[in-house]
């Protein structure tokens, strides 16, 4: 299990990313301007930095969100992001190519 200080760091990690990306034009903007800016990939970056955040809030990071079994440490690490144990992750992914 990961411990505050770790699941702390990778918070600030993702609110200076999420930062970055409000900013992306040099300037705050309203919520609207901001989206309209981003490209689709760095939208569906910033809906994931914002669900994760959601997540450590919640007190759940790092549990896969479909069996809720804990993630594996040093994957949350390289990819905060993770949502699904690979189990799930395997099964969503068949899902999509069918």
């Amino acid at each position: 299990m990961m411990t505050s200080s770790s699941i702390a760091l990778i918070r600030k990690q993702l609110l200076k990313r999420s930062r970055e990306l409000s900013r992306k034009n040099g300037k705050k903007s309203q919520v609207d301007d901001i989206w309209a800016s981003l490209e689709p990939s760095e939208k569906l970056e910033l809906e994931g930095l914002h669900r994760t955040l959601e997540r450590i809030g919640r007190g759940i990071f790092g549990t896969c969100v479909g069996c809720q079994v804990q993630l594996d440490e040093e994957k949350l690490q390289s990819i905060p992001m993770l949502e699904h144990c690979e189990e799930c992750s395997n099964v969503e992914n068949a899902e999509l190519v069918a």
